[in-house]
């Protein structure tokens, strides 16, 4: 069971869901170290499940590594998170114009979830994720 893929599969966009993932854990990997390679080639958006590949991370070969559980977030935590930072940075570029957009996906987040979802994910609007 994955969020992700529930959630893209209740909006009908599959293939946006498979984009997202291939491309944006790479992408936080390669922000914390650019010599790890970390590649999606399958995933459950049009799958029946993912095929995730961290390459250069000195995992035993054969073998899985054990989640550790501290490390691990909600659902609604790295919702908030990418709201966060996504509207942080078209305010960044855009100004006043970042903002209404931020506002704009805001409102249409809650006529879609709900006030009290909106305030799950504005919640998050002070967290520090910078910091693990």
């Amino acid at each position: 069971m994955c969020p992700w893929a529930a959630q893209f599969k209740d909006m009908d966009m599959a293939k946006a869901g498979t984009v997202y993932c291939t491309h944006l854990d790479s992408s936080v990997v390669r922000g914390f170290n650019p010599a790890l390679v970390y590649e999606v080639p399958q995933s459950m958006h049009e799958h029946e499940y993912c095929i995730q590949i961290a390459r250069g991370a000195n995992f035993e070969e054969g073998k899985i590594p054990k989640k550790r559980q501290e490390y691990l977030h909600t659902f609604d935590y790295h919702c908030g998170h990418l709201y966060k930072t996504f509207s942080s940075i078209v305010i960044a570029i855009f100004g006043a114009e970042g903002q209404r957009i931020a506002t704009e996906v805001l409102s249409r987040f809650e006529n879609a979830y709900g006030t009290e979802m909106a305030d799950v994910l504005t919640g998050y609007y002070d967290t520090d994720f910078d910091v693990i």
